[in-house]
């Protein structure tokens, strides 16, 4: 499942207050307002950035990716749900993207990872949900992925 995914669900719904996703235990929980009850819509104000220290070895990424990637493992370490150390892999056969396997052991909230998925948008594409083998995994671009050129023929 994708994180667009669960966007659908929550966004079926007006009383969704809240959506918790757990790859470890393979579960999603929904937080929904009572019957009759109107949610109240607040106002976004801006947070204050934790400093948080993590340890990481990027040596397989290239040199132009790793600030990137680096920052994103920065905001998935900073996000108020993650109490435990978490594992990720990077996988880096692909030639236009890197893929990060992430075993994370506690709930996550939508909102934390559309947060995240904001904050990176440059060069983090989606995040999709493996249940069966309890991964989150992240599509990054390839800052230092050569580009492709289309060359357009006209045939009389």
């Amino acid at each position: 499942m994708s994180i667009e995914d669960f966007q659908n669900i929550r966004d079926t719904n007006d009383h969704i207050r809240d959506l918790r996703i757990s790859t470890a235990e393979e579960v999603v929980r929904i937080d929904i307002w009572r019957y009759g009850k109107k949610p109240e819509r607040k106002k976004k104000r801006k947070r204050p950035k934790e400093c948080v220290v993590t340890s990481c070895d990027l040596s397989s990424v290239d040199e132009k990716d790793k600030k990137c990637l680096k920052q994103l493992l920065l905001r998935l370490n900073a996000m108020p749900e993650i109490e435990c150390q978490f594992e990720v892999r990077v996988d880096t056969s692909a030639p236009e993207m890197y893929l990060l396997d992430a075993h994370i052991v506690d709930n996550m909230s939508l909102e934390s990872l559309e947060t995240i998925l904001h904050d990176c948008r440059s060069f983090c594409t989606n995040i999709e949900f493996d249940f069966p083998h309890q991964i989150l995994r992240i599509h990054c671009l390839r800052i230092a992925a050569p580009f492709k050129r289309k060359t357009l023929v006209l045939k009389r």
